[in-house]
């Protein structure tokens, strides 16, 4: 006998796997979507850490920054054990200072702290997603401060940024003098942040990057690798609005130097080869994905 359309056990069967796999969908898109926010946010940390570092860098606002902050020499000292390590030393993070216009007829910028300007920018859009948490000074290991020498200091600034269900930490050097009676009378951010300097080495700019690894691309151009980077896209898309968000944080093809799985950083080691190639496949009943990913390389 032959049956002329489903049965409702039959019905019921298709539609729990129809929901199955919804649900295995949308699971997915969510938890890569938050994937994604911790990646950005962990850069947006890196620029504005950049960003602090660069304005440090003068003397004058470096020392404006500190002066009021109760680093004497002393002080320091009281940081720093008999081993030479140190704990950190805890800084007013509203110090800093940056000049603004505000409006683009200002003749006389107003000078307010990063902290503001950093709020501004992010209240300007109804929501904070990334806070800059605190700023600590962290003395250097080799560093050794004997009582009553006048000498220079280099410290680690460590800014600690936080977010929903994130934090991040970043550090760039910073160097303290002080005079003879332990009183700071300059300092600068100095040296070279291999944050602010990367060049960026692109295969689909320059053919002659194509499948060579981070490490080998950067030192023909005279340079060291820092990381590589995926720029990640769908070019095949079936089953499922937003699907092709799956593509930003997963990887799932054999990829030399990209570790395989779920919730990933598109920032990859140096043993990554440059070029365009396909990260990502699914396949399941409903559900189709293709994921290409353009692998760069930053050099510093």
């Amino acid at each position: 006998m032959h049956n002329k359309g489903f049965s409702l056990v039959e019905v019921m069967v298709v539609s729990g796997i129809l929901g199955a796999l919804a649900y295995f969908a949308m699971s997915m898109i969510e938890n890569n979507k938050r994937a994604q926010k911790d990646v950005e946010n962990r850069f947006m940390a890196t620029t504005l850490s950049s960003e602090i570092q660069t304005l440090l860098k003068s003397p004058e606002n470096c020392l404006k920054t500190f002066e009021n902050q109760g680093l004497s020499y002393q002080e320091m000292r009281k940081h720093q054990n008999s081993n030479q390590s140190s704990t950190p030393i805890p800084i007013g993070i509203s110090a800093i200072k940056k000049k603004k216009n505000l409006h683009a007829k200002d003749t006389n910028p107003k000078e307010i702290t990063f902290i503001d300007a950093f709020s501004l920018a992010t209240n300007s859009s109804r929501q904070k997603p990334l806070e800059i948490d605190k700023l600590q000074l962290k003395i250097r290991a080799y560093e050794n401060l004997s009582e009553g020498i006048h000498q220079e200091i280099d410290t680690d600034a460590l800014l600690h940024f936080r977010w929903d269900k994130g934090s991040t930490t970043r550090k760039f050097p910073l160097s303290l003098s002080f005079d003879e009676s332990g009183k700071l009378v300059s300092c600068s951010s100095g040296g070279t942040s291999t944050e602010t300097q990367l060049t960026i080495l692109d295969p689909t700019k320059e053919e002659r990057w194509q499948d060579l690894s981070g490490n080998e691309a950067c030192e023909k151009r005279g340079l060291r690798c820092l990381n590589t980077f995926s720029h990640n896209y769908a070019t095949r898309v079936y089953g499922q609005i937003g699907l092709d968000n799956l593509c930003q944080t997963n990887y799932n093809r054999e990829l030399r130097g990209v570790q395989q799985g779920a919730n990933l950083s598109p920032i990859h080691s140096c043993d990554a080869a440059l070029g365009t190639f396909e990260t990502y496949t699914l396949d399941k009943k409903g559900l189709q994905l293709t994921c290409m990913g353009i692998f760069m390389a930053y050099c510093y």
